[in-house]
């Protein structure tokens, strides 16, 4: 991780005597964006049904993007990942395996915010620092487990592990903005701390989580790279883990390559 941010760093800083930020179309405008997204979830230590990772699959995504590259400029974004998620679990409604629902990993969220201010200003490089408020879901499948039976008298196909469960975190944020011609690339990071675990869905499904006495929240990280052009259109890579802190050390993790428009 320490190499990536050298890299990225270096590749904005060679940028930053080619155009202006002030330029830029979409400053300081609140923009919707509609994509196209491959998601990828991986876990090297728990094997899925098809090895270590589930998907890719496609599927379209929504966010919001608010720009301000004045010093000390007001700036903030919304990804709703539900949005990606939400289609592969109404494809599977229609599949006969359903009921295997348990046997497909989750690492998703209603509402990941980021919001924040420019600290460091110039006409081509921007550094900024905010704070980062979301949600996050997760299941992780239990292949040791022998199922629990639902309240229709069904036999789960698998229980979960720790850690998974609904999260509210919160974290500090890091972004890092620079502009080539008509293309603005962006770098946005943070690290986030879980403060609450609410109860989520019904008493079935939490029976069927396998928990461990006083297991620990998981943390999250998470780092955007986006190329952005004055046209509207824009490609990001982004990258979500989930720091499992207890005794299962999973390393539990999500890719989202997304390509797109933004208006």
């Amino acid at each position: 991780m320490k190499g990536l941010y050298s890299t990225l760093l270096f590749i904005i800083i060679s940028f930053s005597a080619q155009a202006q930020l002030d330029n830029y179309l979409n400053s300081d405008e609140t923009l919707i964006e509609f994509s196209l997204n491959v998601v990828t979830l991986k876990n090297p230590s728990l094997a899925y049904k098809d090895g270590q990772k589930y998907g890719p699959y496609l599927a379209p995504g929504v966010s919001l993007t608010h720009y301000n590259f004045d010093q000390w400029g007001f700036r903030w974004g919304m990804d709703f990942k539900w949005t990606t998620d939400i289609f592969p679990e109404i494809y599977s409604l229609w599949r006969t395996d359903y009921l295997d629902r348990g046997k497909v990993p989750m690492l998703t969220g209603l509402w990941w915010t980021n919001a924040g201010t420019n600290v460091y200003n110039t006409e081509y490089f921007n550094i900024g620092v905010g704070a980062h408020f979301a949600d996050y879901l997760i299941e992780i499948p239990d292949w040791d487990s022998t199922g629990n039976i639902n309240a229709a008298g069904q036999q789960l196909a698998v229980n979960y592990q720790e850690p998974t469960g609904w999260y509210w975190a919160i974290g500090p944020t890091l972004y890092l903005d620079a502009v080539y011609k008509s293309l603005l690339f962006s770098v946005t990071s943070n690290y986030s701390f879980s403060y609450w675990r609410p109860p989520i869905r019904e008493k079935e499904y939490e029976d069927a989580i396998n928990k461990i006495e006083g297991y620990p929240s998981p943390h999250f990280l998470y780092v955007d790279i986006t190329a952005n052009h004055d046209s509207g259109f824009f490609i990001s890579f982004n990258r979500t883990m989930a720091i499992d802190r207890g005794i299962n050390a999973n390393k539990f993790s999500r890719n989202d390559l997304r390509i797109g428009w933004k208006f």
